[in-house]
């Protein structure tokens, strides 16, 4: 789906635009890809969220919020622990 390889034939529609059209940089930096299968990560919360360190705390505690998933990570202050 991210192009590992480039399509023979059809196209794929993202947002209605096709993703053959589209840089793959570009591309592999605007897709997420959630796994169904658990994993185990390594390094911080914070790091897995946002590897290339390009959001504040605050950005990522306010998505986290918005993904109804803050909870999930609230230390016993009371506050999202980042460094989980």
């Amino acid at each position: 789906m991210a192009r590992i390889v480039e399509l023979e034939e059809g196209r794929i529609l993202i947002d209605n635009k096709d993703i053959s059209k589209m840089k793959l940089s570009e591309l592999r930096q605007r897709i997420t890809f959630i796994p169904q299968d658990p994993s185990l990560f390594t390094g911080s919360l914070k790091f897995n969220l946002d590897p290339k360190d390009q959001n504040t705390d605050e950005k990522i505690v306010q998505l986290l919020k918005e993904a109804d998933l803050d909870n999930v990570f609230t230390n016993l202050e009371g506050s999202v622990d980042l460094n989980f």
